[in-house]
């Protein structure tokens, strides 16, 4: 995955253990914005419906006269997303090392 961001499962059910499908996220500092941007907008974007975020939101009246420190997005919950968060979950456990990048060519 570009940049430092994690996939993760949205939804658990009583016993704890994951349902749905997983979705990748991103947090990055201010000053990481335009990288942000260009990331979200020729990779992430067709996988996202929400945007990129700024926090603390300044829209609201208690963030009056702060300034933005990071920038938050995440994509819906995909079931390509699902297959990697499995496939890489299973090779950490073993302590496999692996290339990402050539993962994700196998994945689509």
């Amino acid at each position: 995955m570009l940049g430092d961001g994690s996939v993760r499962y949205p939804n658990f059910s009583r016993d704890r253990k994951a349902s749905g499908n997983a979705r990748y996220e991103m947090t990055m500092s201010a000053a990481a914005y335009g990288y942000v941007m260009s990331l979200y907008e020729t990779v992430y974007a067709q996988y996202s419906s929400s945007g990129i975020l700024p926090f603390p939101n300044l829209l609201l009246p208690i963030h009056a006269g702060k300034s933005v420190t990071q920038y938050y997005f995440a994509t819906r919950s995909l079931s390509i997303f699902t297959a990697l968060h499995t496939r890489l979950f299973w090779l950490i456990k073993k302590g496999a090392m692996i290339s990402v990048g050539r993962y994700i060519w196998q994945v689509c």
